[in-house]
C-alpha cells in the first residue's frame, strides 16, 4: 500500500459500507481519513508539550491550539536504544574516533493517537519523517554525522501507533572527541562516552532515557 496515497490528502471522502469511490477501496478511504484526522492540523515544526488538543464526541475531528498548558502531558518522553556501534577508524593524534552509530528514537505524541476500532482497527501507520515532529537529539562530544547510505535507498519513515508513540530508526557515521591515553598500547583499553542532550527544550521540559538493547553489536 503506497504511503504517499495518504499523507494530507485534499479530502477524505465518506461512504457506506461496500460502497466506496472510483478506483478506491474501503480501506483506501479509511486510511485517507483517518491521515486527514492526524495531520491536517497538525504542527510538525512544534513538539506537544506546546500544543493543547481539543477533540469533538467522535474523535474524528481534532483541533489544536499553541497552548504551553497542555492538559495531558507535562514533558517530552524520549528513549534512544542504542542497536549498533562499530569503530571505523581511531585517530589518536586527534583523540577522534570514527564510528558506525545505529539506534532506535521512541518518542509519545499525544497528537498522533486514535481509537482503532473508529478506523477499521488499523492500529499503527508509517508517516515520511517531515510530517512529524522528532526530538532534536545530539551529543555534545559528535562533531560531524552522516547517513550511511541506506538512507539514501530507502524512504525514511517513522511508525506511529494508535497510542502516540513512535519509532525512528537511524544509522550514521559520527565523528566524535574521546579521550585516548595510547601510552601503554597495544596492551591499553581505551572508555569513551557518547553524551545524549536534547536540543533546544528546557530540561524541565524534556525526559530523556538512553539504554543500550540485550543484543547490540559493538566491535
Amino acid at each position: 500500500m503506497a504511503l504517499e496515497k495518504y499523507i494530507i490528502p485534499k479530502s477524505h471522502g465518506k461512504s457506506e459500507k461496500g460502497q466506496t469511490h472510483e478506483g478506491e477501496s474501503e480501506t483506501d478511504l479509511v486510511y485517507q481519513r483517518l491521515y486527514s484526522t492526524l495531520f491536517d492540523d497538525y504542527n510538525s515544526m512544534l513538539p506537544s508539550v506546546f500544543t493543547k488538543r481539543f477533540l469533538t464526541e467522535s474523535m474524528t475531528n481534532y483541533r489544536w491550539s499553541h497552548n504551553r498548558a497542555y492538559e495531558h502531558v507535562s514533558k517530552a518522553k524520549t528513549a534512544i536504544e542504542i542497536l549498533m556501534m562499530t569503530v571505523i577508524d581511531v585517530d589518536d593524534s586527534n583523540q577522534l574516533i570514527r564510528s558506525v552509530l545505529e539506534y532506535r528514537l521512541r518518542w509519545t505524541d499525544p497528537r498522533l493517537t486514535w481509537d482503532p476500532s473508529l478506523f477499521m482497527d488499523i492500529n499503527h501507520i508509517y508517516a515520511p519523517t517531515d510530517k512529524v515532529w522528532t526530538p532534536a537529539i545530539f551529543a555534545e562530544n559528535i562533531m560531524q554525522t552522516e547517513p550511511v547510505a541506506c538512507h539514501d535507498t530507502f524512504p525514511d519513515n517513522v511508525i506511529v501507533s494508535s497510542n502516540g508513540d513512535i519509532l525512528r530508526v537511524f544509522t550514521l557515521s559520527v565523528l566524535f572527541t574521546c579521550t585516548i591515553k595510547a601510552g601503554k598500547f597495544p596492551f591499553d583499553t581505551q572508555s569513551c562516552s557518547l553524551d545524549f542532550a536534547e536540543y533546544l527544550m528546557d530540561p524541565s521540559e524534556t525526559d530523556l532515557s538512553m539504554f543500550v538493547v540485550e543484543d547490540a553489536i559493538f566491535k
